[in-house]
């Protein structure tokens, strides 16, 4: 899994530059939970999501658009516009935040967990040595409920 997030203005302006490179919106505009803004470093940010897709090539990187309320652009940060970070999926995303800021990175926000009815989502954002965002997303098998 390779997905590009990138902070944008407006999602309508946003999919339709997009759109021209050949991606589609993959379902309707989202508002974000309460844990997305913390991931981010961004207390009380609470942010607006479009996942965009290539149907045309399934292999390649899908796009997530976030724009934020408030809107703050020039703000250095997960929020100005124009950031963008990778997400890597991960099968222990405790090692490998260990292992990454060993090697130099850092953490911008707490790890959080979202539950959902068969796994949990697990995900931690950082900065590599150069200030470059990744985002890592480990999906762990709810415990059977007995």
């Amino acid at each position: 899994m390779v997905m590009w997030k990138v902070c944008c203005q407006s999602i309508e302006r946003s999919v339709a530059f997009y759109e021209v490179l050949g991606f589609k919106p993959a379902n309707a505009p989202k508002v974000g939970a309460e844990w997305v803004g913390p991931l981010y470093g961004i207390p009380g940010g609470v942010p607006r999501v479009q996942m965009m897709t290539r149907p045309d090539d399934p292999k390649a990187a899908s796009l997530e658009l976030i724009e934020w309320a408030p809107n703050t652009p020039g703000v250095p940060g997960p929020n100005a516009l124009g950031y963008a970070m990778a997400a890597f999926r991960t099968n222990d995303i405790d090692a490998d935040c260990a292992a990454l800021e060993a090697a130099g990175g850092r953490r911008v926000g707490e790890p959080v967990a979202v539950p959902g009815p068969e796994r949990t989502m697990r995900m931690a954002n950082l900065r590599d040595p150069d200030g470059f965002n990744i985002q890592l997303v480990q999906f762990v098998k709810n415990a059977a409920q007995g």
